[in-house]
């Protein structure tokens, strides 16, 4: 009786753990009915795209999974929108290849049965490809989705690197081989004849020509444009190709293989001028393009959890319109109350952020907020009242796994850039390859994917290097600089590239090239971003650099006309001055861009939020530096009424993530008000908004919040359990700057936690999930700690 010479039984039974797994020398088998599998196949065998198969899986995922995930465009608005957001405590940083983590991981958790993405001849996967998948199964216990990397072949090179890495990570065992055959196996089929292009019917070869010129693995609908006729009559040219015995491959998902001889035979019959307007159709399918998306007045997960959130004083529930004319009312103030700067102190050196857990103030005069009849603050909420729950961050698991359908074959190609590229490159359309180039590295560095942005940008500058200069050309280099030193910036990249030196350095390269005559907003981004580096680097010569970068454009810019984008200059400098300890200095910026602000808010919807989001910055200034001595209860009732403002505009907008980042603002200000409950309540509220917003971001930052207030409390394993919780979504989420704050919070709780065995055995816990995120995920400090 013959032997099945693939181990499927061993195969399927590793990938049914969830062990990545390789097979080497042999097709992927199906897998036995029993076991209910959905399988996700990707090729590699198709047309050269930087991490193509990469872009394929995710594409792939996001529509078994039935849409994008909501934070896709939340990260691209915390990457652009400056210093200001260090205040806010959002900074970039996020690990290479977590958006295909993040969606793999949730489809292992919806799907409701054994899944398994498969990447078929991984082989001849390009060289980026590889090294994300080495990187990707190098961290253990990351993707949940098993991985099945089938090689048909026993690999060479970058292909051999990925499967000693395998080996390395999972054990040789892994590595599945099928067995050797008898000896006495059929000798080899003699070769095949040479492929001849010429003996083929004209209009099979002619639609032949038109996938040549697609690449090796060209899809349906490509053709069918390029040569004008319907996908069903390409398909049924294809199968009487095929029958003539052409060697075309077909999976049954709408793209077909060719062999490499066969491929180079058909292009090289192509007349130049033929080719050329091909490629010029290519790159204009395959372009993405610019979408104009009006927001919604308001999602129903803001409505329903800003019906249930508590407040400060009984008032009307606002309207959740994003009108021009709904103007934020002004934070309230207590008459008398001295002004916001002049209740903090200038220090004499960087100071980092203040702890959220420290000993609320000695004393209090009660305020609207709070009554003289309130229970002392210290442990209000212990005992009577019985204490809040431990909110569970983790969405409940459904009742019934949702119904998700096997992978169905692939729809039209939608926008590549890089693709699109390569083809205006190869009609000789440069500037116009260049920019294709640009906008895939764009688009590859808002999903994580840092190395091939890194990659496209490198080579745009090289194809615009071969141009004769022009005042044009000199202005696109410049703003390609600017784009690989904000990648260099904010990418926690695999290697020395991604260094804020080396973004330093490009960025004063692109200043120079810029001269003086080049546009004054690209002026204003190379200041910017300078600014940006320097905030990071954390000395304090870089931060004097920052702030004279940020004054200088700021006055330009208000020379110029342009008083809102000075004012939201003015922001990002209070950010640098709060870093560089002199936060009086920063209340009086953030005063004054917020009157510029307010006097625009009832004509340009813009400044409604960039007014809100100013009094957000107000908010935290308790929560970075500490207030004077004695000022502490009216810095943070300040504090307070700033953040009620923001929330109360943010309501009208139906911005949902935002009203959630506020929540978390106002339970930390009311955590070094000593008042638990309500830090309590305002945390809880922003728990369950970003539950059903699936924003992992704002989870774990308000999941490490509420730990601090379960410890203040006194319940410190309860707060050790959550801060575990805090850890998890940030390694689910790929958050650098998520896991570093953690572990500062970690490292405070230690020293105020007791030493009783329950708590121990809890703070161990926590510090196993550290050392695990360690293992997964490069280690980075925070901005300016030393």
């Amino acid at each position: 009786m013959p032997t099945d010479p693939i181990p499927t039984e061993t195969l399927w039974q590793r990938l049914s753990q969830g062990k990545h797994t390789a097979l080497v020398g042999a097709p992927p088998p199906e897998p036995p009915a029993s076991l209910g599998a959905c399988v996700v196949r990707v090729r590699c065998d198709v047309p050269q795209t930087t991490l193509g198969p990469l872009a394929d899986a995710r594409g792939k995922l996001e529509r078994l999974l039935g849409a994008p995930h909501p934070l896709f465009a939340e990260a691209r608005d915390r990457v652009v929108s400056g210093l200001r957001r260090r205040l806010l405590g959002e900074m970039p940083g996020q690990a290479e290849g977590a958006e295909l983590v993040e969606l793999g991981n949730r489809f292992a958790a919806e799907i409701g049965r054994p899944a398994v993405l498969v990447f078929e001849a991984v082989e001849a996967a390009d060289v980026p490809t590889l090294e994300a998948l080495r990187a990707l199964v190098l961290r253990t216990g990351w993707l949940k989705l098993p991985l099945l990397l089938a090689f048909r072949a026993e690999p060479t090179g970058p292909a051999a690197a990925l499967l000693e890495a395998l080996a390395t990570a999972e054990g040789h065992e892994a590595i599945v081989r099928p067995a050797a055959p008898p000896a006495e196996a059929t000798p080899a089929a003699p070769p095949a004849p040479a492929f001849s292009p010429r003996v083929l019917p004209p209009d099979v070869l002619r639609v032949l020509r038109a996938g040549a010129t697609v690449g090796s693995g060209f899809e349906v609908g490509l053709v069918s444009a390029l040569v004008g006729q319907s996908p069903l009559d390409v398909l049924d040219v294809l199968q009487r190709a095929a029958d003539l015995g052409v060697p075309i491959e077909d999976q049954g998902e709408g793209r077909f293989h060719l062999p490499e001889p066969v491929v180079a035979a058909l292009t090289s019959s192509t007349l130049p001028s033929l080719a050329n307007a091909w490629h010029r159709m290519l790159a204009s399918m395959l372009k993405t393009e610019v979408e104009v998306v009006t927001e919604a007045p308001a999602e129903p997960a803001v409505a329903e959890a800003a019906a249930a959130a508590p407040e400060a004083a009984p008032e009307a529930a606002p309207e959740a319109t994003p009108e021009a004319d709904a103007v934020p009312e002004r934070p309230a103030r207590t008459p008398g109350a001295p002004p916001y700067a002049e209740l903090f102190d200038k220090a004499e050196a960087p100071a980092p952020e203040a702890n959220a857990t420290q000993a609320p103030p000695a004393e209090e005069a009660p305020t609207e907020a709070t009554t003289a009849d309130e229970p002392a603050p210290a442990f209000a909420w212990i005992g009577s009242p019985p204490p809040p729950p431990v909110v569970s961050i983790r969405a409940a698991p459904p009742e019934a796994p949702p119904a998700v359908p096997d992978p169905t074959p692939a729809p039209a190609p939608r926008g590549d850039d890089a693709r699109a590229a390569g083809h205006l490159a190869a009609a000789g359309e440069i500037e116009a390859s260049v920019e294709r180039y640009r906008a895939a590295a764009e688009k590859a560095a808002a999903m994580g994917a840092f190395t091939q942005a890194l990659a496209h940008g490198s080579r745009a500058l090289a194809l615009l290097e071969n141009l004769p200069p022009t005042r044009e050309r000199r202005v696109l280099r410049v703003r390609l600089l600017v784009d690989l030193a904000r990648l260099q910036w904010q990418a926690p990249g695999p290697d020395s590239a991604f260094t804020l030196r080396r973004a330093l350095s490009a960025l004063d390269a692109a200043r120079v090239a810029l001269g003086e005559g080049g546009p004054a907003e690209l002026r204003t981004e190379i200041a910017v971003l300078i600014a940006s580096v320097c905030y990071d680097l954390g000395d304090m010569r870089s931060l004097e650099r920052a702030e004279a970068e940020l004054s200088r454009e700021s006055r330009a810019l208000l020379d110029a006309g342009d008083a809102l984008g000075a004012a939201r200059l003015l922001n990002d400098q209070a950010a640098v001055y709060v870093r560089m300890g002199d936060p009086v200095r920063a209340v009086h910026l953030l005063t004054e861009s917020r009157n510029v602000f307010e006097q625009r808010a009832p004509n340009d919807p813009v400044a409604i939020l960039e007014l809100a989001e100013t009094d957000h910055l107000l908010a935290r200034i308790p929560l970075h530096v500490p207030p004077r001595p004695g000022r502490e209860v009216d810095a943070l009732n300040m504090g307070i009424d700033h953040a009620l403002a923001a929330e109360r505009t943010y309501k009208r907008l139906g911005a949902a993530r935002e009203l959630g980042r506020v929540w978390e603002t106002l339970g930390r200000l009311e955590l070094k008000k000593g008042r638990l409950e309500r830090a309590a309540e305002r945390l809880s509220a922003a728990l369950e908004l970003g539950q059903k917003l699936g924003d992992v971001v704002g989870l774990a930052r308000s999941a490490a919040a509420m730990s601090e207030v379960l410890a203040a409390g006194g319940r410190f394993r309860d707060a050790f359990g959550l801060l575990g919780d805090s850890i998890a979504l940030n390694l689910e989420k790929g958050s650098l700057i998520g896991i570093a704050e953690t572990r500062r919070a970690f490292q405070e709780l230690l020293r105020k936690a007791p030493r009783d065995p329950g708590t121990e055995e809890a703070a161990r816990a926590v510090a196993t999930r550290l050392a695990q995120a360690d293992a997964v995920l490069p280690r980075i400090e925070l901005p300016g700690t030393r």
